[in-house]
């Protein structure tokens, strides 16, 4: 492999298999052939990437701006990264670095010392710290983790996809064609470098639980959803997770045996029981995620994004006017329809925010033609019901079977499509629909048009019920089902229609005619070998590998550009003059890099091991945002906004850059600069200076304005023309009225302890020490174990009450919610052990009542 290494291809191989053996372990009639094919099937798109050693890392991005841009020629004149993608490469994948810092240094990935001037990381969500999937990542090269995460992600929606589709007792080659559609889904290929599509990946199998143990209530189905449970909390995108697990219990919710409750009420033990059990499974979830959940609650309830969603007047995050909405559901057939493709797609303003990428439950033009064949089945089936029933009110015993089963098929049909109905609508933003979910606990915070995944998986289930049609139309007592073949091939016909007839609303967006016109082909081209090749009654094991073979070649050519690989060597490599930041401070002590205006994108420092005050994330500490609003009311633009950082640097003589310890700065056409900068080095149009007034981490202001009023302090704070002759402090815990007075003197040296520091204090007396570190709750400051009394210096950062004489402060991040959350994972971890280990002492199956799941006949599950 021209010396590639092959190590990431490899652990993909390993990790998939490893989940594959679960999957083969819970039966359902998954053979390892069809497990073989769900793992090859991410290997479509992150395949280039793991065989050629390049990353999937959009980090063609910061090549447009110093002093990446002029040395773009590392990229090699590959194909840009889709345009939509900066969040990956400005926070996901920072992130992901510091993760590998903190553990690296042996401790919890609790804070972040290289963003915003320190912020949480595993309490902030998105990091995923300990999601499976990412800790497997740790093993390969920080240049392969997002095709290893993605290509690992797809793998187990597929897997998990099939273990749902066979349990509702699908075929086994309709369960299949049903996971690869799941799996290939425009909604989880396009997030796949967020935490979106990880933590979906786990909804068909938190589906599969939950509905296993309707069905079946035993403790064995029950630790199954606790499992499923647990998986899906630590991956890290809490929104995704309220989603799956609201619709899991609704679709579980209606397949409990609620008939037996009208013939007597035994029947409502089941249901009682199995409610209880997963009430339980909850629970335990909850415990064993604890130590993760805990400190996001925490910093929820600090952010300014929580006060800003629940004090909008429109609570209905992304629900559009009706007839905007209602065009946008063109995409949803034709997503190439708004002309907009690669390095454009969030650009273009034609389909507004609301639609990321065009098309979410789109899986291709062959399966949406199955799924209109799925479909149609509901028409058939009701015709063949009123048939059969009526030869069954004559006492035809056969006619009774094929009634059972058309109302299944019946049943099956109706159900997919209002899963689709409900999720296109919802990610068009229909008014009626976002203003509903609107008025219910947690629905009320989400961003509601991210429902459409479950489009995407009811797309899925009926495709799936086309095959499964097809595959059972040769066995006896089977209602006559749709002409699967006729209906596919007029569904692709269709597509080419509309595609025809949308070509006036695509050409004024933008889009070429032969552009146009060669993605119409692969919309409609597979679709059509699909049909032909469903006319073939024999080998339908061959023609089920053929059809997926033509879907994956069309998905491949549809979104191939989600997966454009880029140069190795492009990853963040020592470029002028980020190259002359000294790595180790002459005075030891910590110190940040900012860069004013555009230049450096922020968070990129992190791949240096730099620490910038700036930084981009989707929580940001309340008190961080009141100040910087104060220090700078100049620029509307950046501090209104909600989910964007609020920590930008236009001017070099900005006092705020002194408060945040910033030594270093990056200066694009350095004009004007302060005499008290001194120059470093400079490129061709970005210089390096060395800011001679910045603070140390740590330092001791000669005034301060101590007040239990927040209000007041921070109107202080914004007059304040220098930070080192005056701080505000803001007590926690305690009342005082306001006073200003001097502050001790003394000398303070402060050094890197792992995430924390420790500060060598001599002081002249007790005073306040300021510490520029965002204080979040949960810093604490202790000389030998004692603590020390904190307070809010500067209305946002850590401010230590020291005692006189000399001292060792220890100041660390270790919120009380972390803590507890840990003791309460820990204990529960200890009890599930101790009670495995007991039941294998008794020689009794450690998950008692378990049984390997079995296709369940689609005339029990749908009847």
């Amino acid at each position: 492999m021209n010396g590639v290494s092959c190590w990431p291809l490899v652990l993909y191989f390993l990790s998939a298999a490893a989940f594959a053996a679960g999957a083969l372990r819970l039966g359902c009639g998954m053979r390892r052939g069809d497990a073989a094919i769900l793992i090859l099937v991410p290997l479509v798109f992150v395949g280039p990437a793991l065989a050629t050693g390049r990353t999937l890392s959009p980090i063609d991005r910061a090549y447009r701006i110093e002093p990446f841009a002029t040395h773009r020629e590392l990229l090699g004149g590959r194909p840009p990264s889709a345009g939509i993608y900066y969040d990956p490469f400005a926070m996901i994948l920072p992130w992901r670095v510091a993760v590998r810092h903190a553990f690296a240094l042996g401790e919890w990935p609790l804070w972040n010392p290289f963003s915003r001037a320190g912020e949480p990381l595993a309490g902030l969500a998105q990091s995923a710290p300990y999601a499976p999937v990412n800790l497997l990542a740790l093993l390969v090269p920080i240049e392969d983790e997002a095709a290893f995460t993605a290509g690992l992600s797809l793998a187990i929606a597929g897997l998990g996809g099939f273990l749902a589709l066979a349990a509702m007792g699908l075929s086994r080659r309709a369960a299949l064609v049903g996971a690869v559609a799941w799996s290939s889904s425009n909604f989880l290929l396009f997030w796949h470098l967020w935490p979106v599509t990880p933590t979906l990946a786990f909804f068909p199998l938190v589906l599969f639980a939950a509905t296993r143990l309707a069905r079946e209530p035993t403790r064995g189905h029950a630790a199954l959803l606790a499992l499923a449970f647990t998986l899906i909390l630590l991956t890290g995108h809490s929104e995704s997770v309220a989603h799956a697990v609201v619709v899991a219990a609704v679709w579980a919710a209606a397949v409990l045996p609620w008939r037996q409750v009208r013939t007597s009420l035994d029947g409502l033990r089941p249901i009682g029981r199995a409610a209880g059990l997963a009430l339980g499974a909850g629970v335990i979830a909850l415990a064993l995620s604890a130590f993760f959940l805990l400190p996001q609650f925490e910093a929820i309830g600090q952010s300014r994004e929580l006060v800003h969603r629940r004090g909008k007047e429109d609570r209905a995050f992304h629900a559009r006017p009706l007839g905007e909405a209602l065009a946008s559901l063109r995409a949803e057939v034709v997503p190439f329809v708004w002309g907009v493709t690669n390095d454009e797609v969030g650009k273009n303003p034609t389909y507004g925010s609301a639609l990321s990428f065009p098309g979410r439950a789109f899986s291709g033009g062959l399966i949406l033609a199955l799924a209109v064949a799925g479909l149609a089945g509901l028409r058939r089936a009701t015709v063949s019901l009123a048939r059969e029933r009526l030869a069954a009110a004559e006492g035809a015993r056969r006619s009774e079977e094929a009634c059972r089963t058309a109302t299944a098929r019946r049943r099956l049909a109706a159900t997919g499509g209002a899963l689709y109905l409900f999720g296109v609508l919802a990610g068009v933003g229909f008014r009626p629909i976002h203003e509903l979910l609107a008025r219910l606990p947690l629905f009320d915070l989400s961003l509601n048009s991210r429902l459409s995944f479950v489009a995407a998986f009811g797309l899925a289930l009926l495709a799936a019920a086309a095959i499964d049609a097809w595959d059972r139309d040769d066995r006896p007592n089977t209602p006559a089902t749709p002409a699967i073949p006729a209906i596919t091939a007029g569904a692709a016909a269709a597509l080419a229609g509309v595609a025809y007839l949308f070509w006036p609303d695509a050409s004024a967006a933008g889009s070429d005619g032969s552009t146009y016109l060669l993605r119409t082909a692969w919309l409609v081209v597979p679709a059509l070998l699909g049909a032909a090749l469903l006319t073939v009654a024999r080998r339908r094991e061959l023609i089920v590998v053929l059809l997926l073979a033509a879907h994956l070649a069309e998905r491949r050519a549809e979104t191939g550009f989600l997966f454009h690989p880029q140069e190795r060597r492009a990853f963040f490599p020592q470029v002028a003059p980020l190259d002359a930041v000294p790595e180790v401070p002459e005075t030891g002590e910590p110190q940040r890099v900012v860069a004013l205006r555009s230049a450096l994108p922020p968070d990129m420092a992190t791949h240096y091991g730099f620490e910038d005050p700036r930084g981009d994330n989707a929580l940001t500490l309340r008190r961080l945002a009141r100040l910087r609003n104060a220090l700078d009311p100049t620029d509307p633009k950046d501090l209104k906004r909600s989910s964007w950082t609020l920590l930008r640097f236009n001017r070099a003589d900005d006092p705020a850059l002194d408060l945040f310890n910033v030594r270093y700065v990056l200066v694009p056409h350095p004009k004007g600069v302060p005499p008290w900068y001194r120059p470093i080095a400079q490129s061709a149009d970005l210089a390096l200076y060395e800011n001679r007034h910045a603070l140390p981490r740590a330092f001791l202001p000669r005034e301060v304005i101590e007040s239990s009023d927040a209000a007041a302090l921070l109107a202080r704070t914004s007059t304040i023309e220098s930070f080192g002759e005056t701080a505000t402090i803001e007590p926690i815990g305690r009342k005082v009225a306001t006073t200003v007075q001097g502050n001790a003197q003394g000398r303070l040296a402060t050094q890197r302890r792992g995430l924390g520091f420790r500060i060598d204090a001599e002081l002249s007396a007790p005073g306040w020490i300021v510490v520029s570190e965002t204080h979040w709750r949960g810093w604490r400051a202790t000389i030998e174990g004692r603590e020390l009394p904190l307070a809010f210096a500067d209305h946002a950062f850590v401010g230590i009450r020291a005692p006189a004489g000399r001292s060792r402060i220890d100041l660390v991040y270790r919120p009380q919610s972390f803590l507890w959350g840990l003791r309460i994972s820990t204990a529960t971890a200890l009890l599930l052990l101790l009670a495995g280990g007991f039941a294998l002492a008794r020689r009794r199956r450690p998950l008692a009542g378990f049984e390997v799941a079995r296709p369940t006949p689609i005339v029990k599950y749908f009847g």
